[in-house]
């Protein structure tokens, strides 16, 4: 039964590659796309769960609170990249030192 742990560990270092794999295809297609879908989205953000997966709760609670605008074609709920940058600029945060408008 020593295999037990052993399993164990390479079966848990098997599953955070596959998720890293994972992130890095959907990096690659949100490279490719002007329209993301909410994992994507929230790749682009910046935005990760502890775990290290897309915090897909934080972009679709953007849009619920109409902070970010999306289109839902069908099940999918799909965003511009051009909005999520628009989102991105309207959230910086300013030295307050800084010259209004640079």
């Amino acid at each position: 039964m020593a295999n037990g742990p052993v399993l164990e560990l390479m079966l848990t270092r098997l599953t955070k590659i596959e998720q890293a794999l994972q992130a890095l295809r959907m990096d690659q297609r949100a490279a490719r796309s002007s329209t993301l879908m909410l994992p994507e989205a929230a790749l682009y953000l910046g935005l990760r769960t502890k775990a290290g997966q897309p915090n897909v709760s934080a972009v679709r609670a953007l849009c619920r609170r109409r902070r970010l605008p999306f289109s839902k074609p069908g099940k999918h709920i799909l965003i511009r990249r051009a909005d999520l940058d628009r989102l991105l600029e309207r959230t910086v945060v300013r030295h307050p030192l800084q010259a209004v408008g640079t």
